[in-house]
């Protein structure tokens, strides 16, 4: 399955960024507009094909305004403006249960001070890691996040906490592999591999998991017939057909994890008014920009915030007008008195 000495090597990623054409550059500029609506902007830079062959949502329908480049490098520029950022989360996630796309969650909140209204901005990149059999955040601690996030992966810590990361997916996947199995056996109520004979071989089937199937997902005739030996029981065909529908979603998966972590992100946000508070590390004037590393979602999901506040010029101007007529009537009385 996928290594996750492609985030912790410098030399790797460079020479697979080198070969590997699917490699994209993926850019999205989101400006939220005073009455709440939106215009979403995506520039997808790489291989022509790539482009569209990704798990990285692409805008194609004919609501979106799309340019193409196509100079040195293929450029896609797709744009739409949306009534509320609700609608742009609609069409993003218009199924919740993606399993070979990434899902983004865009949210806004807008809260009324008088004075002032707080645009509060949000945008989830949600972990591409979708097997949770082992809970991440339950085996690594606050700590060994941080230093896995940290650019530095020369540290003794770091060397540790990847062997550490290697052998959590191994096990994780392997539960995946586990459970699948079973499910199936159950499915065929096949006399020979039932869930009974597949729980009492469970170390069996791992060592037989970890050393044939975990860095090559597939099944042929000598795996099968080495399979055969773990379960000491005759793997029928169509429960061999099984197993290679099982192994080809784990190469599926395989495949849309590492087209994922070789892309390039950046998101940019354009809010009203001024800038109060954001986890961004560039602010230009009322626009936060951040360049996300595909490792810092690939475990958990990678938030990206920022809050702004626009002055209510009209609200203003009602109490300095409220003040003066209260203070009118106030004085009224003794104008009158005064006149008499």
């Amino acid at each position: 399955m996928l290594k996750y000495k492609f985030y912790y090597s410098v030399f790797i990623p460079l020479l697979l960024l080198m070969f590997f054409t699917g490699c994209k550059d993926i850019e999205t500029t989101t400006e939220i507009y005073a009455d709440g609506s939106c215009k979403r902007t995506v520039v997808i830079q790489g291989d022509s094909s790539a482009v569209f062959e990704s798990a990285y949502p692409v805008p194609t329908d004919s609501t979106w305004t799309i340019e193409t480049i196509d100079t040195s490098k293929f450029t896609y520029i797709a744009s739409k403006k949306f009534d509320k950022v609700a609608d742009l989360d609609k069409e993003l996630n218009y199924c919740r249960d993606k399993t070979t796309e990434l899902t983004i969650i865009p949210e806004l909140n807008k809260k009324f001070r008088w004075f002032y209204t707080i645009f509060s901005y949000k945008e989830t990149y949600k972990t591409f890691n979708k097997l949770d059999h082992i809970p991440f955040t339950e085996n690594f601690t606050p700590e060994e996040l941080k230093i896995f996030y940290s650019d530095d992966d020369s540290t003794e810590q770091a060397k540790a906490i990847e062997i550490k990361l290697e052998d959590w997916d191994l096990n994780n996947t392997f539960m995946e592999f586990y459970n699948e199995l079973i499910e199936t056996a159950e499915e065929l109520k096949d006399p020979n591999v039932n869930e009974v004979t597949i729980k009492l071989k469970k170390e069996q089937i791992f060592q037989f998991f970890k050393d044939k199937l975990y860095d090559n997902p597939e099944i042929n005739d000598t795996k099968l017939a080495e399979f055969e030996k773990v379960l000491q029981a005759e793997i029928k065909p169509n429960l061999a057909d099984k197993l290679k529908n099982i192994l080809d979603k784990f190469k599926e998966r395989e495949d849309y994890m590492g087209e994922i972590g070789l892309n390039e992100y950046s998101s940019h946000v354009i809010l009203p008014g001024l800038i109060i508070d954001t986890n961004a590390k560039t602010v230009e004037g009322n626009k936060v920009s951040w360049e996300i590393d595909p490792k810092k979602f690939i475990f958990t999901d990678y938030e990206m915030t920022v809050e702004s506040r626009v002055v209510n010029r009209w609200a203003v101007v009602v109490t300095i007008a409220l003040v003066v007529i209260a203070a009118g009537i106030l004085l009224l009385p003794l104008i009158l008195k005064r006149n008499r």
